[in-house]
């Protein structure tokens, strides 16, 4: 058998078909494309036409519960004096706070410096009582002067 040759003309008109039938499929796949997006975008507009609908009767159904507006300036004005109030007792607290903040500073010094006036008090009254102790003129001293004093506080 002799192998078919094909002629030139023939191999043309063949990649013309075929060249010819894929752009026709592709023409289709792109129209059935198309008509999807079509359809896709007719439901889109329906569904923003029923939410604008409903967005519509929102408002006027809030109209209708809406309070006149005098009563509306009264609650401003009543809102604005709350606020303002709310404003002073915030900046009295936050003064309360630094008040709280130094007394409670205070107060720990003065526990210190008692601490300290205890601890000096206690030390003094030890080295009394070693001085008493001594058989020497010192304590006798010591405890001529205590009993001075303790005869001066009673007169007062």
């Amino acid at each position: 058998m002799k192998p078919q040759v094909n002629k030139p003309g023939e191999s043309r008109e063949f990649n013309r078909k075929a060249l010819e039938e894929e752009l026709l499929q592709m023409l289709n796949r792109v129209w059935q494309f198309t008509e999807r997006l079509v359809q896709k975008n007719q439901k889109l507009e329906q569904i923003m036409s029923i939410q604008m609908k409903q967005k519509k009767l929102v408002p006027n159904s809030e109209l209708t519960e809406a309070a006149p507006d005098s009563v509306h300036q009264t609650w401003k004005k009543r809102s604005r004096v709350v606020e303002r109030e709310n404003l002073k007792l915030r900046h009295e607290n936050e003064q309360l706070k630094e008040v709280a903040v130094i007394s409670l500073a205070q107060i720990q010094n003065a526990e210190q410096q008692q601490a300290t006036k205890d601890l000096e008090l206690e030390s003094l009254r030890k080295q009394l009582v070693e001085l008493e102790a001594k058989d020497d003129g010192t304590a006798k001293m010591v405890r001529l002067h205590r009993m001075i004093t303790q005869l001066q506080v009673r007169k007062k």
